[in-house]
């Protein structure tokens, strides 16, 4: 057990509403930590709010095993839907885990539940992800066909298109995109995108005002980042791409997606690997001088006004980053004497 699971279990405990706090650690563990850190940490998911079940879930999901998957659907569902005070993201977690009996049980929540919440259907959606999902291709098309010619739809829905391997529902789910679909509600049509594999259009769409992939109050600048690291795009890649056209809206969201890689630095998704890019090449890619009289790096330079501030804020948050960064590399989280 890493000597920093014993402290988050303190922290929930004597500072329940310490939130980001809970998170920082929970990250922290999620990537340094292994089953024993799940282990210790699962007693507590029942003691704690919601927003607190989230950020243990991220290491529980991260490390746990079977018996762990079992644990929470004895403990946390009723039927295909969590138990009262219960966070949806331990839909999220089952398929994280791969926990194979929870596909079907997805699949009727998705289907059935028509009390379903925008936050569950997420959770099921990204869920799902994580299974072949083959014999349920036609429920699949349905659902997303359903979604066609909708405002607003179950958002996360186009996610799943993928899993029918059939190239008319990637025609279909970027159709929706760019007609009908309002972008409060096209994050899982990025994320169809780019699990298709669509590199191209992937980046066509990144970069067309019209979608507004640096939405963050709704999201979308997250699932935009996702969808980047499916496809194995590099902020440094991006970055150049942000001066061939329309510099000051690729600027912006070139800064959403670091702003999205800084906050989220763990993947949803089990099966995708982020790319190999540290904070530490993401500071020397943005602290360029090309002249030594310059006040600022040419990363600040290409922007004026509230964008320039935006950019030195990421800057700033980029530091603190690498500095948590050098600082895990340096300790190596080591073990608790007691650890097992």
């Amino acid at each position: 057990m890493l000597n920093i699971t014993p402290r988050l279990i303190q922290f929930v405990t004597q500072h329940p509403r310490a939130w980001e706090l809970h998170h920082t650690y929970a990250t922290l563990i999620a990537q340094y930590g292994g089953l024993a850190d799940a282990l210790g940490l699962l007693p507590h998911l029942l003691k704690v709010d919601e927003l607190t079940q989230e950020c243990l879930l991220l290491p529980i999901a991260a490390h746990g095993d079977t018996a762990v998957a079992q644990w929470l659907v004895e403990h946390c569902l009723a039927g295909v839907s969590p138990k009262p005070g219960i966070t949806s993201e331990v839909l999220w977690a089952l398929g994280f885990l791969g926990y194979e009996p929870a596909e079907a049980l997805l699949i009727e929540h998705l289907t059935q539940d028509k009390t379903a919440d925008y936050y569950s259907l997420q959770a099921v959606c990204l869920g799902l992800l994580h299974f072949s999902c083959a014999a349920y291709q036609d429920v699949i098309r349905r659902e997303v066909e359903a979604c066609y010619g909708q405002n607003l739809f179950k958002e996360f829905v186009p996610a799943l298109a993928y899993k029918t391997g059939a190239p008319d529902l990637l025609d279909g789910i970027y159709e929706l995109g760019r007609t009908t679909a309002s972008t409060d509600c096209n994050g899982g049509i990025f994320l169809g995108i780019a699990l298709y594999g669509a590199r191209d259009l992937f980046k066509s769409v990144l970069w067309d005002e019209y979608w507004e992939a640096g939405g963050y109050g709704t999201g979308t600048d997250r699932w935009a980042f996702v969808g980047t690291q499916i496809l194995g795009l590099t902020l440094a890649e991006l970055y150049q791409e942000t001066f061939q056209h329309n510099v000051d809206y690729r600027l912006d969201i070139f800064h959403r997606l670091l702003a999205a890689r800084l906050h989220w630095p763990l993947s949803p998704l089990h099966f995708v690997s982020p790319p190999n890019e540290t904070c530490a090449d993401l500071w020397l890619l943005l602290n360029r001088w090309s002249n030594p009289n310059q006040t600022q790096p040419d990363f600040l330079l290409r922007a004026e006004g509230e964008l320039r501030d935006k950019l030195a804020q990421d800057l700033a948050a980029l530091r603190s980053s690498l500095e948590r960064e050098t600082l895990a590399e340096l300790l190596s989280l080591t073990d608790t004497p007691n650890s097992t």
